[in-house]
C-alpha cells in the first residue's frame, strides 16, 4: 500500500499481517478527499479502527495540521508506529491504543474535537431492527451522542454496500450523502453543532 498524493506520494506503508484488518483502497481514498478536499489542509484528522493508519497519513501527506490513530489489534498498533517513524511525523501523529466504542465518550469528556473523523469498522455483517447496518448504526448513534467534530466538519464511515444506509440526520450529524465503490460504501455527514 502507497500513499497517493502530497508530500509523501507514493511512499510504502507498513500494513498489519493477518485477516484482523483489512486495507481501504486507493479509489475509496482518493474520493473522501475529493469530498473534503479544501477542509483537508490544517485539518485535525481523527482515524478510527486505523489498521495501519494510512487514511490518517493520507491525510497529513495532504497537508492536515495532525492525525490521531485509534487502534485496538496489537499488530496494527505496531504499522502504525513503524508507518509515523517511516515518515518521520511523529510531531503531527499520535496513536491511542484501545477500543473505539469505549474512547470516544472518554474523548468527548476531555473536550477533543476534530475537523475531519474517518472509520472503518468491521463491516456489518446483519442489520439491525431498524434495517440498518449494525456496525455503523452503533457507531453513528456514538459519535451523534459524543459528538467529536467541530462545527461543520466531516465525518466518513466505511462499510459493506451490501445494506443500504437509512438517508436521516441525527441530532448532531446531518447526512451528506452515501457512494458505492465495488462492495464498499462510503457515509458522509458534516456536523451541526454549533460553535
Amino acid at each position: 500500500m502507497r500513499i497517493i498524493a502530497g508530500t509523501f506520494r507514493n511512499r510504502k506503508l507498513t500494513t498489519p499481517k493477518g485477516e484482523a484488518t483489512r486495507p481501504t483502497s486507493s479509489r475509496l481514498r482518493e474520493a473522501l478527499f475529493n469530498i473534503c478536499q479544501n477542509s483537508a489542509v490544517d485539518a485535525n484528522f481523527l482515524d478510527l479502527f486505523a489498521g495501519s493508519g494510512a487514511m490518517g497519513l493520507e491525510a497529513l501527506s495532504r497537508g492536515a495540521k495532525s492525525a490521531t490513530f485509534v487502534e485496538q489489534h496489537i499488530p496494527a498498533e505496531r504499522a502504525i508506529e513503524q508507518n509515523i517513524k517511516s515518515l518521520d511525523v511523529a510531531d503531527r501523529a499520535r496513536l491511542l491504543r484501545g477500543d473505539v466504542y469505549r474512547l470516544i465518550p472518554k474523548l468527548h469528556s476531555q473536550g477533543q474535537k476534530w475537523s475531519i473523523i474517518y472509520a472503518d469498522p468491521p463491516y456489518s455483517k446483519g442489520v439491525n431492527d431498524d434495517k440498518q447496518p449494525i456496525e455503523t448504526d452503533k457507531l453513528l448513534s456514538l459519535l451523534d451522542t459524543y459528538p467529536l467534530l467541530i462545527p461543520g466538519g466531516h465525518l466518513f464511515i466505511e462499510d459493506t454496500a451490501q445494506f443500504p444506509v437509512k438517508e436521516q440526520d441525527g441530532k448532531t450529524l446531518a447526512f451528506e450523502g452515501c457512494r458505492s465503490y465495488g462492495k464498499t460504501q462510503l457515509i458522509h455527514y458534516t456536523s451541526t453543532v454549533k460553535e
